[in-house]
């Protein structure tokens, strides 16, 4: 496997972000008794903000993050990774673009959520750095807060490999 290249995504690359979503999340429906936060989202607004980065693997899309700043931190509402390409470092991929992405900014910590039940992302973020800094329930979803503080002499992980050629998609 080649190392995933990343860009920010366009509207004709919506469709194929929606169906991650649906196929990274289905795992936890029977948990939740209900679709996730993220397989309801509309990635109309978010793209067109350009607020969506995704990853490609030889040209097909393997994984997305709809970030933004937010509260003085790179805030990641949603992260996710196909079935087929999950545990070949895309998730990681996505999240040391948006460290990059938070220190060019001047911020100094990533944030982020995550269900209650997702025990395996949580597990994912703390081998990460991420620590835990809130519980609450919002929309009716127990989601669990995660920062990351951004030590402004270290890289933490690898600089994302990013594609500057070619048109955005959309």
């Amino acid at each position: 496997m080649t190392d995933p290249v990343l860009r920010e995504a366009g509207t004709t690359d919506r469709a194929a972000i929606e169906a991650i979503a649906r196929a990274a999340y289905a795992i936890y429906l029977p948990r939740l008794g209900r679709a996730p936060a993220p397989m309801l989202q509309d990635f109309e607004a978010p793209i067109a903000a350009c607020h969506v980065r995704i990853a490609l693997i030889d040209e097909g899309l393997a994984g997305y993050a709809l970030r933004f700043p937010k509260a003085g931190a790179m805030f990641i509402e949603n992260i996710a990774v196909h079935p087929k390409w999950q545990g070949h470092g895309i998730g990681r991929c996505l999240l040391a673009d948006a460290e990059h992405a938070a220190r060019a900014a001047g911020l100094q910590r990533i944030a982020l959520y995550t269900n209650e039940v997702m025990t395996e992302s949580q597990r994912f973020y703390r081998r990460l750095g991420f620590l835990e800094t809130d519980r609450r329930c919002e929309d009716g979803f127990d989601r669990v807060y995660l920062a990351k503080s951004l030590d402004p002499g270290e890289t933490a992980l690898a600089p994302p490999r990013e594609d500057r050629g070619g048109e955005r998609g959309g």
